[in-house]
């Protein structure tokens, strides 16, 4: 075991994580001097300022473990693989640092020495469908996540759900395992056991929200082998003009406020709508107005679809020298489906009805989705300082257009030959939510002059 990983983003040094020899092995993050004085270098995370050169265990564990996978089955099978403690971020991610959420990668030292980019493009291991097939299978029987003993990169994806991440080669449409500095370009998951369909909600969901104007992670929904996921567009990967892949560095919300992943829910001491607003979109300066709007038209579409699972992880923020800007919708999905056809239950194991659900965060007071009045939008807007129909008119304006948005999409999905019951279950729900929010909020379709664009 090493106790010092290098950080890189976007393949440029920016510091070192350092892990203490006493007893307790207490971990801290210290920028490289030459990174902290170059005019365009990028913060590891909001919640470690370069004017500050060096940041202590909490705030670096924190963010290290944000990058890891939040299932304990998928950590422990990480520990026993790679011989390490899986409650160490630093250990595992010395194995599974090379490729993470953003532009950051934790390498050793020798493997700082050995990464090039012509050697490493050309270590990249193609698969065929049927590899694919297997891997996706593994996944949904819990084997780790898709990799391999021999594979010559390994990743680590944050977030409760199976995935994996592979590269794209768009001229020989083929799908591989990269390696060094070679970033994945997707990321495939299967659907979640006990929700039929889940891989095409979250497809439905995101395609949903585009057609609304907002930005969300383009997806489509593949078949590999007979093992259908939906394949996730990396929005942290771009290709240059010259068909080179960087890095884009990003970081969840979690992560910018300092905070682990176990506080990812508002009810277990994690942030809130409140909060992000206030502390955390500020950052992207003379934007922040702007994406204050689209987070909050954000969380009205989870309001509206009854998207449950949108707590803070599930939000992120883009990172650059120019400052910061929210990144585009990701994990986007109706519970509403699945409440339908009985999959939805409670701790007890009781079928759970409309009157169970709640969101993550809460809009003022209120958590359950039937207790959420205007004026709890109203009073949220207020507190943050918003003009106070903000919310209101997203909500009446959702209202109005997403019936008939989500019955396009659904002819779109069914056209590409997605033909699971899900594609026509979801705007039949999404038209019977519109339908119920009406009368109490009003429906107007807005100007696109008026949505935060």
């Amino acid at each position: 075991m090493t106790d010092v990983l290098h950080v890189l983003l976007d393949g440029a040094l920016i510091g070192e994580v350092r892990k203490a020899s006493r007893a307790g092995g207490t971990l801290s993050f210290v920028y490289d001097e030459a990174w902290r004085q170059n005019e365009r270098a990028i913060p590891l995370s909001l919640s470690m300022p370069l004017a500050e050169a060096v940041h202590r265990d909490q705030i670096i564990s924190a963010y290290m473990a944000g990058l890891l996978p939040d299932n304990e089955n998928t950590l422990k099978q990480w520990g026993e693989r790679f011989h390490v403690s899986w409650r160490s971020p630093f250990a595992l991610l010395e194995h599974v640092g090379e490729d993470c959420a953003g532009a950051v990668q934790f390498v050793t030292g020798d493997r700082l020495v050995a990464m090039d980019q012509t050697q490493d493009e050309k270590r990249t291991v193609w698969l065929s469908d049927e590899e694919i097939g297997q891997r996706i299978a593994d996944l949904r029987h819990g084997v780790v996540t898709g990799r391999r003993l021999g594979d010559p990169g390994q990743f680590s994806l944050a977030g409760a759900q199976a995935k994996t991440a592979l590269l794209h080669d768009p001229d020989g449409n083929r799908w591989g395992v990269p390696t060094g500095r070679v970033p994945t370009t997707h990321i495939l998951k299967p659907p979640m056991p006990g929700f039929s369909g889940h891989a095409e909600n979250e497809h439905f969901c995101l395609v949903l929200a585009r057609k609304l104007g907002m930005a969300a992670a383009a997806s489509q929904v593949l078949t590999f082998a007979g093992e259908t996921v939906i394949v996730v567009r990396r929005y942290d990967r771009v290709r240059t003009g010259e068909g080179h892949l960087r890095r884009v560095h990003q970081e969840d919300i979690c992560q910018a406020l300092g905070l682990p992943p176990d506080r990812k829910y508002e009810q277990a001491g994690g942030p809130g709508i409140l909060r992000i607003l206030a502390e955390v979109i500020p950052a992207a300066g003379r934007s922040a107005p702007l994406d204050a709007l689209r987070f909050l038209e954000g969380c009205a579409y989870n309001f509206l679809i009854a998207g449950t699972d949108a707590h803070a992880k599930n939000f992120s923020m883009l990172l650059s020298s120019r400052g910061a800007r929210l990144a585009p919708f990701y994990d986007l999905a109706s519970i509403l489906p699945h409440l339908k056809s009985g999959e939805v239950q409670m701790s007890g194991g009781q079928v759970a009805g409309f009157r169970d659900l709640k969101l993550a965060m809460k809009v003022d007071s209120k958590y359950p989705l039937q207790d959420i009045m205007p004026r709890h939008w109203e009073a949220l807007a207020r507190k943050a300082r918003l003009a106070t129909h903000a919310a209101i008119d997203y909500i009446r304006h959702q209202i109005a257009v997403l019936p008939d948005l989500a019955a396009d999409v659904a002819a779109e999905c069914a056209a590409s030959g997605l033909s699971h019951p899900i594609i026509q279950s979801l705007p039949d729900c999404i038209a019977e939510r519109a339908a119920d929010l009406k009368p109490i909020y009003g429906s107007e379709a807005l100007s696109e002059a008026a949505l935060p664009r």
